[in-house]
């Protein structure tokens, strides 16, 4: 292990990788802790019952800028988004089950058999998490240009998704 970092990042979640990867881009040299057996955060797979795998919260991969995969060349080490449809399936005890993705009418048909005005609103509803998704992406400034912008033991603000921000001091 190296005496000294640029960086030390705590936590190997999806956002800490990232972090960590365009740190390491730009020179830096990137010490990541993870207290897990496994890193990617909200973003894995594992086999919470035996014989059955569950993506415990990769539903937020589709928030994954695209551009960093770009950035990073992820594709070339292996990631692959697979599009999920339908996206999500929720069995109730009564053995009636909610099933949602992206066909829009598929969607409201569903939701309507527990609310028609639920169903009425839906595509309200989706217009506006469109626009809270638009106006996240457009007021966060993207690591990239964090990292290009730096000077000296500034601190580095990371986007960690729904207006939260984790900082990652710059070691001196």
């Amino acid at each position: 292990m190296a005496d000294k970092y640029d960086a030390i990042i705590i936590g190997a979640g999806h956002n800490g990788l990232v972090t960590a990867g365009y740190l390491g881009r730009a020179g830096w040299k990137v010490l990541v802790l993870e207290r897990r057996y496994l890193v990617g955060g909200a973003c894995v797979t594992e086999e919470t019952f035996p014989g059955y795998k569950v993506s415990t919260a990769a539903y937020v991969n589709s928030l994954f800028r695209k551009h960093i995969v770009r950035d990073l060349r992820l594709a070339d080490y292996g990631l692959a988004v697979l599009e999920r449809s339908p996206s999500s399936f929720s069995p109730f005890p009564d053995r009636r089950y909610l099933l949602l993705g992206p066909d829009a009418a598929l969607s409201r048909r569903e939701i309507a058999k527990f609310s028609s005005r639920d169903a009425e609103a839906y595509p309200k509803y989706e217009a506006m998490l469109e626009r809270v998704a638009e106006e996240e992406v457009g007021a966060s400034v993207s690591v990239r240009s964090r990292v290009v912008s730096r000077i000296g033991g500034v601190f580095l603000s990371v986007r960690a998704g729904a207006g939260a921000s984790r900082c990652v001091r710059v070691l001196s």
